[in-house]
């Protein structure tokens, strides 16, 4: 694309903006927000669940040689 601006040539960069995150894309990339947004929903799926009665969430915190520890958040 060019513009003309007071006898000036000035030539724009052409880039592509990605609908869902507004990223700055080059020519032909493909935004990664998508499966970005997909892989930190399942990481949360795997290491949260609700206290059954409370409703606290609790984190499921991998320890090496036993298992999962849980945590209360908040």
């Amino acid at each position: 694309m060019v513009v003309r601006k007071a006898m000036e040539v000035i030539r724009m960069a052409y880039f592509n903006i990605c609908p869902r995150c507004h990223a700055t894309l080059d020519p032909g990339e493909k935004c990664d927000c998508e499966e970005e947004e997909k892989q930190r929903e399942e990481f949360f799926m795997r290491n949260i669940k609700e206290i059954p009665g409370t409703g606290q969430l609790a984190l499921r915190l991998e320890r090496e040689g036993t298992g999962y520890e849980e945590k209360t958040v908040g």
